[in-house]
């Protein structure tokens, strides 16, 4: 599955390729809210902001996270 994390208004994004859409969704949650990342091989980065376009990348994406939906208040 090819997901694209973004910020709200694609100022920030990568593609990814993720063989596991729940423990990378649990890795985000908490790369966002300030735990350490650790970086697993249920996922590859494809591309990002430095060397893809946004319009390019939403249009590889089975599916858009975005970056905010996972903040904890």
């Amino acid at each position: 599955m090819i997901v694209l994390l973004t910020s709200d208004f694609f100022t920030d994004y990568e593609l990814i390729e993720t063989e596991n859409i729940d423990k990378t969704r649990e890795r985000i949650k908490d790369l966002v809210n300030g735990k350490e990342f650790q970086e697993d091989e249920y996922y590859s980065i494809i591309g990002s902001v430095d060397n893809i376009g946004s319009e390019e990348a939403r249009n590889q994406a089975d599916e858009i996270i975005y970056i905010s939906d996972f903040e904890e208040e």
